[in-house]
């Protein structure tokens, strides 16, 4: 082999390095594109999920809202009826006196979950 082949043979085979080098580049950068791609499409679904949740939780927060309401007048009703019980000097049943407090601790709850509710935000 004369001294022309060996110097077309190096720049060749560097030459052929250097390809091969430049094809893994572009195939990472393909397996990239793919695992972005693929990323994306996960994440848009799960967005939409959470984004469809939410507006459910925003429904059962406003539905939650409107107990406040029927607590309270459950509560006004208790105390009148508690007001005529002493006036009849009666206790009203063990029963009653337990739902009050049940009342009072399921508005509390309720409340919290509302602001709760209303503090997320996507």
């Amino acid at each position: 082999m004369n001294l022309r082949e060996k110097i077309e043979k190096e720049i060749t085979n560097k030459v052929m390095t250097k390809l091969a080098s430049e094809k893994v580049e572009l195939g990472l950068i393909d397996d990239l594109k793919s695992g972005y791609n693929s990323l994306r499409k996960e994440y848009d679904k799960q967005n939409k999920n959470a984004k469809s949740a939410l507006a459910e939780l925003k429904k059962v927060g406003a539905d939650t809202s409107k107990l406040d309401l029927k607590f309270m007048d459950w509560l006004v009703d208790f105390n009148n009826a508690e007001d005529s019980a002493k006036d009849l000097g009666i206790k009203l049943p063990s029963d009653i006196l337990k739902a009050e407090k049940e009342i009072i601790k399921n508005n509390i709850d309720a409340k919290t979950l509302v602001s709760v509710i209303n503090k997320i935000k996507i």
